[in-house]
């Protein structure tokens, strides 16, 4: 068997392991769209996992894993360092959400990217015309500079953006992107394991502020199978424990859900995830 294959067997029997396929129901689609975009190593178990735990997590929305890659996991540092082609493939990204929002106007939007997902996800808010936002954004474990000028894609979101970080990811994120480079070509610790540090001129600025959600590693997540590492942040487990929330919490403030009622119970949802900040 090869060594990867035996890799990803033996991180599926500590995280948990569930495929999932791109099968959503017209209801799910006219509920949402939230995309979840992998890793440099391409559509794998580790990204089902993430869209599975979502799904099992409680979002009845329509989940798309998209594959921004070749496809091919060997071309790992191309997928990590083109950014050319990967701001090609943020358009791309861009291009569905708008043909989303046109076809369902009101409907909440969600992009959902792990490791180097996580800087094609900047990528892709940059990407949106002036017009047009998500309604939030989450990061695992992003694979992109800590000084990256996250406040344009702050802009791009109505509710925000989490940042999943742990400084236990330092062989990944800590010595893997200052030798091989973060998604925005720098060498140096990435977002996902020391977060992201604003600009000195919007620290201050409360529309920026408070829509960064920075959310370090918690050592009550073990129970969950995330040991603070790369390879368990996206582990079925702790996305449906710990990242669904992220998305379910949200008031959901298009004009279809205010018309049946639904905005009521989706504000206090929030409230009761504000009670409870870190789960």
């Amino acid at each position: 068997m090869p060594l990867r294959a035996i890799l990803m067997c033996l991180i599926c029997s500590l995280t948990g392991c569930s495929y999932f396929r791109n099968v959503n129901t017209a209801e799910q689609w006219d509920r949402g769209y939230l995309v979840v975009l992998p890793g440099v190593e391409g559509e794998s178990w580790f990204n089902s996992n993430i869209a599975q735990g979502l799904r099992d997590g409680g979002v009845d929305s329509a989940i798309e894993v998209y594959d921004w890659t070749t496809g091919h996991w060997v071309l790992f540092p191309l997928h990590l360092r083109h950014l050319e082609r990967n701001r090609e493939q943020a358009r791309t990204i861009a291009g569905k959400i708008v043909a989303y929002q046109d076809a369902y106007p009101g409907r909440p939007v969600h992009v959902v990217g792990n490791s180097g997902g996580g800087g094609v996800a900047m990528l892709t808010l940059e990407a949106l015309p002036e017009d047009r936002q998500v309604t939030s954004v989450v990061l695992l474990a992003p694979a992109i500079s800590p000084n990256y000028d996250i406040c344009r894609a702050l802009e791009k979101t109505e509710h925000g953006i989490w940042n999943y970080h742990s400084g236990g990811d330092w062989f990944i994120l800590g010595a893997g992107t200052s030798l091989f480079g973060t998604v925005d070509g720098r060498h140096t610790p990435s977002a996902g394991m020391i977060g992201f540090n604003l600009p000195a001129d919007r620290r201050d600025d409360a529309a920026i502020t408070n829509k960064l959600h920075q959310i370090p590693y918690d050592p009550h997540m073990l129970a969950n199978g995330h040991y603070g590492g790369h390879f368990s942040v996206n582990g079925f487990s702790f996305v449906r424990d710990w990242v669904a929330s992220r998305i379910t919490s949200q008031p959901d403030t298009s004009a279809s859900a205010i018309a049946e009622g639904t905005d009521e119970t989706n504000l206090t949802r929030t409230a009761a995830a504000e009670a409870e900040p870190t789960k």
